[in-house]
């Protein structure tokens, strides 16, 4: 038994070199059709356990097919990694991300609702929670890093920035094009991250448990205002203060919301510039180009929404629709806040403009992480890391 196992592992390990060398030396420009392979072969082993088609693996080993599917994938990945960190390609200054780099935003959510399908009825919720979120900004970050120009970047600031910094303004990061000047965090800087980290932790580990039991969705709100605080405020504003401190462009991913005047100002400059960053130049400026602004505007927030529905309601398995909601009536409202009547009624600038942007966001908030979202995956994990 225990020579059959080494004998098919060393088996494994010999296709997935011979993998690895037919995408990083011997057809490296054959990478992004191997990686679509082997997403299909997962694809269609997925619908065949999902729609039990017995049929199907008739003709084939389950086992096998699924195991060669992640074969080909994770060498096609790999392959491109070695590919580009090795050799820098030529300078495309307008330079556009081909299909196969979308394929990512697609195969790694799709593997993990195969790897869920199969194995889920074990994890915990939030487990599949983390497990899609990590899939989807991986496949971000591959979209980014994939689509910049390359050419004289350095391979560890390339490494640095697929693990070591959660922003997706891959140009800005690795110097590339016009970017506003790097400003060097202050010592107030740095000790309100500190601060904020701390104040998340103190949310998180210490006031949400003392409110009442029968107040859980408090206890749950509280929780993810305290893990916003020590992330987004605290950790990753002190990634920037780091790398900003080393000649790095990493702009922070919070500027302080609470000072927005108006919905525009909000989404598109001040709160978590993550996703903005990527939704700008991967959906607002292409479409805007084609359709117009509106249509740029509506592709952003749509997109919004269907991640959220990915990360916040399928694992949670209920509140489906409530982060779409949110998010069009976003754009609702920023379409309302430009119009006639709101630059009339000053929606878009001073202290009118403050209002109008804080209830356009919290008073729909529920809408976005539904109650079922709170008891489900938010105090179950709270309470597995011991926060309650």
């Amino acid at each position: 038994m225990v020579i059959g196992i080494g004998l098919i592992s060393a088996l494994l390990v010999l296709i997935e070199a011979g993998l690895l060398l037919f995408c990083c030396r011997i057809s490296p420009k054959y990478t992004g059709h191997l990686f679509v392979l082997g997403l299909a072969i997962l694809l269609v082993w997925f619908v065949g356990i999902f729609f039990q088609m017995d049929w199907l693996f008739a003709w084939i080993n389950v086992y096998f097919m699924f195991i060669l599917g992640v074969l080909i994938t994770s060498a096609a990945i790999v392959g491109e990694v070695v590919n580009v960190v090795t050799s820098i390609p030529e300078h495309q200054p307008n330079r556009r991300p081909t299909i196969w780099h979308y394929a990512s935003l697609i195969g790694l959510p799709s593997g993990i609702f195969a790897l869920w399908a199969i194995w889920g009825e074990n994890w915990p919720r939030w487990l599949l929670m983390w497990a899609m979120a990590a899939a989807l900004f991986a496949g971000c970050k591959w979209l980014t890093w994939r689509a910049a120009d390359l050419k004289g970047v350095r391979a560890w600031r390339q490494v640095a920035y697929l693990f070591l910094w959660p922003g997706l303004d891959a140009e800005a990061f690795f110097g590339i094009g016009k970017h506003k000047p790097i400003t060097h965090p202050k010592l107030a800087e740095w000790l309100l991250a500190v601060f904020n980290l701390a104040l998340g932790i103190f949310l998180f580990w210490g006031m949400a448990r003392r409110w009442p039991e029968n107040w859980p969705l408090v206890c749950g709100w509280t929780g993810m205002t305290g893990f916003i605080f020590a992330a987004h405020c605290g950790a990753f504003q002190l990634l920037s203060c780091f790398w900003r401190s080393v000649g790095v462009n990493a702009r922070p991913l919070m500027d302080w919301p609470l000072r927005s005047c108006s919905l525009s100002e909000f989404w598109g400059k001040r709160w978590n510039t993550v996703f903005r960053d990527l939704s700008h130049r991967f959906l607002f400026l292409p479409l805007a180009r084609r359709l117009g602004p509106r249509a740029g505007l509506a592709a952003g927030f749509v997109f919004s929404g269907v991640v959220h529905e990915l990360a916040v309601t399928i694992p949670a398995g209920g509140g489906y629709g409530g982060p779409t909601l949110f998010f069009g009536w976003q754009g609702l409202a920023i379409l309302l806040e430009r119009s006639r009547t709101g630059r009339k009624l000053d929606l878009g600038c001073g202290w009118r403009g403050w209002i109008f942007t804080m209830l356009a966001i919290v008073v729909p908030a529920g809408i976005a992480f539904p109650p079922v979202f709170v008891q489900n995956i938010i105090l179950p994990m709270m309470k597995a890391v011991g926060a309650l």
